[in-house]
C-alpha cells in the first residue's frame, strides 16, 4: 500500500485515488484512511436518483404501513385503515378536476363536517348503486325509505306517525281524548287470560234469526214424532216443548261479531297491542267512543251506556251514532266528550271514508291531488288531478245522473250536445266565440269590401300598425283640396304586397273608392260611410304604406261627408283592384 500512496509531505486531510483498485483514501490524524470506492459511489449515484415513482415501478405493495410524519401530526395508511392524526382538525378532500367541486370531510374539536363546495351540488348515499338518501344544498332531504325516530317532546322535535294520527283525529273532532290506543279485532272472547291482550270484540245479543235453525230443528223431530203409529201424541208435544224450552231466550247470549252497524257492547283487554295498560278510569257514561280501522275506511262511534270492569276487561254498553262497514284487523280507539247533545255527533265529517249530505263550505282551497302530485300554486283554489290514467274522466258534472259536461283522461272535453254562452270577443287564433261572431264575418266575407282596417284619427302614416289607416276627418264638398288617406299594407283581413314603388294616376270619374262598415247594432247590414274620387294611388314599399289622394271634385250634397269613428272598423275598396 505504501507504493502507492503520494509523496511526501502528506497533509491533514489531503487525498487520493488508489488507481489499480478504485478505492479513496485520505490523510486522517496521522495515516491514510479508506473513504469511498468508486462501487460505492455508484451506489450513492443511484440512491440518489431513486423517487416514488422508481420505487412503485419495481413493486408497488407493501406489508407494512406507510405514515407521513410531521411536528404537527402523522398519517398512517394501514391494510385496514386510514389513520390521520393532527393539531389542526384533520381533514380528507376529494376534488373533481374538471369543475373544480369539492368534497371535505372534517374533524374539528367537538364536531365533524361533511362539506360540499357547490351549494347546488347533492350528496348522495347509495345502497346496490340505488340512491335511498339525498341531501341538498338548500338543507332539504329526501329518503326513500322510512325515517323511524323517537317521538318528539319539543318544537322542532320530528313527530312520528302514531303522534300524527292520534293528533288528526283529536283536530278532526276538536274535542279532548279520555282514552286511546290501538287494538287487534278478534271474534274470540277477550278474557283476563294474557293470550288475548290487545284485543276486542263486537258484541250483540242474540235474537229470532239465531234460534231460527234451533227451532226448524224441534219442528222436524215433532213431525217425525206424529208420523210414527206407535207415538203418543202427548209425548210428542211433550218433547217438542222441552226442545222449545232449551232454546236460549232473544238477548240472553252474546253474539260475537264484525259489523259496526249491529254493535251493542265492546269488550277491550286492558291491555293494548304496544303492552300498555289502561285503566279507563276517566270514561264515564255519556261519553263518545271512536273506533277506526287502520287499512281501511270503516269506523264505529257510539255513546257509553254503561260500564263494567272486571280483571283485565272492560266492557261498554254503547248506541250507535254513526257506522260503516265492518272491523278487521287493528283500529284506533278513542273516547271523547261532546258538549253539545249526542244528535249533533251525526253532523261530524270524518277525515277519511266517510259521507256528507248537506252544504259543504270552506274558506280555503280545494285540492284533489294523488300522491302529492299536481298544482300547489298559492292562488290555485280548486285543483283536480288524475294521475296516470289511461281511462276514465279527470272530472264529470250530471245532472239527473246524466253527464252535462266531461273533462275526459286525454284532455278533450265534452258539453254533451249542451250549449255554452256568453262567450268574449276572441283575440288569439285558437279562442272560441260566438255565433254572432260567426255570421258577422260570414256577413262580411259577402259583402262589398274584404279588406279591413281600423281608423286612428291623427296617427302619423309611418307609425300605422298592420290593420291601421289614417286620414282627414273633415273632408268637406267643393272645399277645392286633395285628401289622402294612408293604409298600412296589412289589414285585418289580408295582406296586400308590392315589391317596389308605385306612382299611378286616374282622371276624375275613372276610378272611384268606397268605405263601407259591418253595422250590428240592429239587424246586420252593409252601411255606405262615404265614397272618394281616387286620383293617384302611391305605393311606398320602403316605408310601408299605402297612400289613396284624392280628386277635389267631390259629389255635391251637405257640407261634410260623413266622419269616420277614431277605433272602428272601414272596409275600402277600389273597383276592381282592392
Amino acid at each position: 500500500m505504501a507504493a502507492n500512496t503520494p509523496p511526501l509531505p502528506h497533509n491533514e486531510g489531503d487525498t487520493f485515488t488508489n488507481d489499480d483498485t478504485g478505492i479513496k483514501y485520505q490523510f486522517i490524524n496521522g495515516a491514510w484512511r479508506a473513504v469511498s470506492s468508486k462501487a460505492a459511489e455508484d451506489v450513492a449515484d443511484a440512491i440518489g436518483t431513486i423517487d416514488l415513482q422508481k420505487v412503485c415501478d419495481n413493486g408497488n405493495i407493501s406489508n407494512i404501513p406507510i405514515a407521513i410524519e410531521t411536528v404537527q401530526g402523522v398519517s398512517v395508511l394501514e391494510d385496514q385503515a386510514l389513520r390521520i392524526t393532527h393539531q389542526q382538525n384533520p381533514y380528507i378532500r376529494l376534488v373533481d378536476e374538471a369543475d373544480g367541486d369539492a368534497l371535505e370531510i372534517t374533524l374539528n374539536d367537538d364536531h365533524g363536517h361533511i362539506d360540499m363546495s357547490d351549494l347546488n351540488d347533492k350528496l348522495h348515499f347509495k345502497f346496490g348503486a340505488v340512491e335511498q338518501i339525498t341531501f341538498k344544498g338548500d338543507g332539504s332531504a329526501e329518503f326513500n325509505g322510512k325515517v323511524k325516530v323517537t317521538p318528539g317532546s319539543e318544537d322542532n322535535d320530528a313527530a312520528t306517525y302514531g303522534q300524527l294520527v292520534t293528533v288528526q283525529e283529536q283536530i278532526q273532532q276538536l274535542v279532548p281524548t279520555y282514552e286511546r290506543g290501538t287494538y287487534i279485532f278478534s271474534q274470540e272472547e277477550v278474557t283476563s287470560n294474557s293470550a288475548t291482550r290487545g284485543r276486542y270484540n263486537l258484541i250483540r245479543k242474540n235474537n229470532s234469526s239465531d234460534s231460527a235453525a234451533d227451532r226448524k230443528a224441534c219442528d222436524d223431530a215433532l213431525n217425525t214424532c206424529n208420523r210414527f203409529p206407535d207415538s203418543d201424541p202427548i209425548d210428542c208435544n211433550r218433547d217438542y216443548q222441552r226442545c222449545l224450552d232449551a232454546i236460549p231466550g232473544n238477548g240472553t247470549l252474546d253474539v260475537y261479531i264484525d259489523q259496526f252497524a249491529d254493535v251493542r257492547q265492546i269488550k277491550f283487554s286492558q291491555y293494548d297491542v304496544d303492552g300498555g295498560k289502561h285503566e279507563w278510569n276517566d270514561v264515564e257514561v255519556g261519553q263518545v267512543i271512536d273506533i277506526f280501522n287502520d287499512h281501511n275506511e270503516d269506523y264505529f262511534v257510539g255513546k257509553i251506556t254503561a260500564i263494567v270492569k272486571s280483571t283485565n276487561v272492560v266492557t261498554l254498553d254503547v248506541d250507535k251514532v254513526q257506522a260503516k262497514g265492518k272491523a278487521t284487523g287493528t283500529a284506533r280507539i278513542k273516547v271523547f266528550t261532546l258538549d253539545n247533545e249526542i244528535e249533533e255527533l251525526a253532523n261530524y265529517v270524518r277525515k277519511t271514508g266517510d259521507t256528507m249530505t248537506g252544504t259543504l263550505e270552506t274558506t280555503s282551497k280545494i285540492w284533489i291531488r294523488p300522491n302529492g302530485n299536481g298544482a300547489n300554486g298559492k292562488n290555485n283554489m280548486l285543483v283536480v288531478n288524475q294521475e296516470a290514467a289511461d281511462s276514465g274522466s279527470i272530472a264529470r258534472f250530471q245532472k239527473n245522473a246524466a253527464d252535462v259536461f266531461k273533462i275526459e283522461f286525454d284532455g278533450s272535453t265534452s258539453l254533451m250536445n249542451n250549449r255554452l254562452t256568453k262567450l268574449g270577443t276572441p283575440i288569439d287564433n285558437t279562442d272560441g266565440t260566438t255565433k254572432q261572431y260567426v255570421d258577422d264575418a260570414v256577413g262580411a266575407a259577402h259583402g262589398p269590401a274584404t279588406h279591413k282596417w281600423i281608423y286612428r284619427e291623427g296617427k302619423d302614416k309611418l307609425d300605422l300598425l298592420p290593420g291601421e289607416f289614417t286620414g282627414p276627418n273633415d273632408h268637406k264638398y267643393n272645399s277645392s283640396k286633395h285628401y289622402s288617406y294612408y293604409f298600412n299594407p296589412e289589414s285585418l283581413t289580408s295582406r296586400m304586397g308590392f315589391y317596389k314603388d308605385y306612382d299611378m294616376y286616374f282622371p276624375m270619374n275613372a276610378l272611384w273608392g268606397a268605405f263601407h262598415y259591418w253595422d250590428t247594432n240592429y239587424d246586420p247590414q252593409w252601411k255606405l260611410k262615404q265614397y272618394v274620387p281616387v286620383r293617384n294611388i302611391h305605393m311606398f314599399r320602403d316605408d310601408n304604406y299605402l297612400e289613396i289622394y284624392t280628386h277635389t271634385d267631390y259629389p255635391s250634397g251637405s257640407d261634410v261627408i260623413s266622419r269616420f269613428d277614431d277605433g272602428r272598423a272601414y272596409y275600402f275598396s277600389i273597383g276592381g283592384m282592392i
